[in-house]
């Protein structure tokens, strides 16, 4: 099915200023519950704005792909090129296109510390959200039962 179930405007909508025109939906009841307070990530809009110049694109994903994860695992740069999409051939050259993201991510303070290690693993510190700290306590809970 589709995410959103149903829509509608208002019926004066032609004779309202266009800014004060709105749109009522509702979502499908099959995929309201990702949508709880607790099933997805909010982005720090504010930082991410200030990913700027070169390198900014990959940042951005990276920003996004590192706020998506709790837990931070090291991956290989092969592994994030191929996950980015990214167009760039030589390893080499993507190495430092990725050097260049991340000392972005950590100048606007999105990550605290990356390293790359010399089998090519991307480790990356950042401070995670509370509620991700709270996910993470809950699961470590879970396993040591």
């Amino acid at each position: 099915g589709h995410i959103i179930d149903d829509a509608s405007t208002p019926e004066d909508q032609e004779v309202l200023p266009y800014s004060r025109r709105n749109l009522t939906y509702r979502l499908n009841p099959k995929f309201a519950f990702l949508y709880q307070n607790n099933q997805y990530t909010l982005v720090d809009f504010e930082k991410r704005l200030a990913l700027k110049g070169r390198g900014s694109e990959l940042a951005k994903w990276l920003h996004l792909w590192i706020d998506s994860h709790a837990k931070q695992y090291s991956h290989k740069v092969e592994t994030i090129r191929e996950k980015c999409g990214s167009q760039v051939k030589e390893l080499r050259n993507f190495r430092l296109k990725l050097k260049q993201a991340l000392g972005l991510l950590q100048e606007v303070g999105l990550i605290s510390d990356w390293a790359i290690d010399d089998a090519d693993l991307v480790h990356v510190t950042r401070n995670a959200a509370r509620s991700q700290i709270k996910h993470l306590k809950k699961n470590k809970k879970m396993l040591s039962k």
